[in-house]
C-alpha cells in the first residue's frame, strides 16, 4: 500500500497516518513489544495445530486402517517439509513460529509413525534423533532446538527404562551434560546451540526428578557425571578469578561436591546449575537452580532410608555450611568482573 493510499485509508478512518505507517514499518521490521510476539506465538500454534488436524482427519479415511502409522510417517515429513521452506522464506513472527510449530509436529509424527509400524520405541529414537538433527541444520530457531532435541532424549530415556538397563538416569546424563557444558563454555562460532544444549542439560536433571530416589548408592552414575561437570565448572571459575580467591573456590568445591554426594538426589545437578549460572553470569540458570535445589530438598524429605530428624540434620548441617562460605566470600573484598 502506497503512503497516498495510506493517508486516504486514514482520512476515512479518522486515523493518526504517521501512527499506522510506524506501526507497520514495526511489522516489517519484527521489533513488535514483547507481549505482542507472545501472541503472536500463541496464535500461530493454534493455527498449526488446528490445520495439521484438519488436513488430518480429512485425509486419514483414504487410506486404511492398517496404513495409518506410514501414512502419519509420511504425513509428518511433508509437513517439516514445508515448515522448512515457510521459515527459510519468511522471517516474521507468525509465519517463524508457524513453521516452528509444523517441524515439531512433523519431527513426532515421522517418528511416532515408524515407531508405531515397527511397534519399537527405539526407532521411534532413532528418527526423532535423525529429524532432529535434520531440522537443526535447515531451520535456525532456539525454541525448535530445544524441543525437538528435549523429544529425542525423552524418547530415549523411555527406551532405555524399556530395555530395563540399570542406571537409565545416569547412562543419560553423562555424554548429555558433557556436550551440554561444552556448548555452554565454549559456544559455537558457526551454529547457535543454546537451544540444543539446554535440552541436553535440563532433560537428564527432569528425568531424575521423575525416575525419583532409591538410596545414595541408586543414582551413583548420575551423581558421579554431575561432579565431572561441577568440577570442570569450578576449574574454569577457579582460573578466572584472582589468586587470593582461589583457595575459597577450592573450600566451595569441595563443600558443594560433599552436599551432592551424601544429600538428596539430584543435589548435584542443583549445584552444578548454580555454579555454571555464576560463572557464565546467566540468570535464567541461576532461577532454574535455585528451583531445582528447593525440588530436590522436598523429595528428600519422602526419603524413607532415614528418620526425620537426620534428614533435618543433614540440610541443616548443609544451610549452615553455605552460609559461612557466603559470609567468608563476602569478606573478599576483590570483586571479580562478570561475576557480580
Amino acid at each position: 500500500m502506497t503512503d497516498e493510499r495510506t493517508a486516504d485509508l486514514c482520512h476515512r478512518l479518522d486515523l493518526d497516518p504517521d501512527a499506522v505507517l510506524a506501526i507497520a514499518g514495526a511489522a516489517g521490521r519484527n521489533d513488535l513489544p514483547w507481549y505482542i510476539h507472545i501472541l503472536t506465538g500463541i496464535g500461530a500454534w493454534l493455527a498449526a495445530a488446528a490445520m495439521i488436524l484438519t488436513v488430518g482427519v480429512t485425509i486419514a479415511p483414504a487410506f486404511g486402517e492398517s496404513s495409518y502409522p506410514l501414512t502419519a510417517a509420511g504425513f509428518g515429513a511433508v509437513i517439516a517439509g514445508v515448515a522448512t521452506m515457510l521459515h527459510r522464506s519468511h522471517q516474521q513472527t507468525f509465519t517463524s513460529q508457524l513453521a516452528v510449530a509444523g517441524a515439531l509436529a512433523g519431527q513426532g509424527l515421522l517418528a511416532g509413525g515408524i515407531g508405531w509400524h515397527f511397534e519399537s520405541v527405539t526407532v521411534a529414537a532413532v528418527l526423532a534423533g535423525a529429524a532432529a538433527a535434520l531440522l537443526l541444520v535447515l531451520i535456525k530457531d532456539q525454541l525448535l532446538q530445544f524441543l525437538s532435541s528435549t523429544a529425542t532424549l525423552c524418547l530415549i530415556q523411555v527406551t532405555l527404562l524399556g530395555h530395563e538397563v540399570p542406571q537409565a538416569g545416569g547412562l543419560l546424563a553423562a555424554p548429555a551434560l558433557a556436550v551440554a557444558v561444552g556448548l555452554l563454555i565454549r559456544p559455537s562460532g558457526t551454529l547457535d546451540l543454546r537451544g540444543l544444549a539446554y535440552a541436553l542439560l535440563l532433560v537428564p536433571i527432569a528425568a531424575q526428578s521423575v525416575l525419583g530416589t532409591g538410596g545414595l548408592s541408586a543414582d551413583w552414575l548420575a551423581r558421579a557425571a554431575y561432579a565431572m561437570g561441577l568440577i570442570a565448572v569450578l576449574w574454569l571459575v577457579w582460573r578466572d578469578v584472582t589468586p587470593d580467591r582461589r583457595p575459597m573456590v577450592v573450600v566451595a568445591g569441595a563443600v558443594a561436591l560433599l552436599l551432592g554426594a551424601v544429600t538428596a538426589a539430584g543435589m548435584m545437578a542443583a549445584l552444578l546449575l548454580l555454579t555454571l549460572a555464576y560463572a557464565l553470569g546467566n540468570r535464567m540458570l541461576a532461577s532454574l537452580g535455585v528451583a531445582t535445589t528447593v525440588w530436590f530438598v522436598g523429595q528428600f524429605y519422602y526419603d524413607l532410608e532415614l528418620d526425620l530428624l537426620q534428614k533435618s540434620g543433614m540440610l541443616a548441617g548443609a544451610g549452615l555450611l553455605l552460609l559461612v562460605l557466603w559470609w567468608l566470600w563476602q569478606r573478599q573484598t576483590v570483586s571479580e568482573p562478570g561475576h557480580a
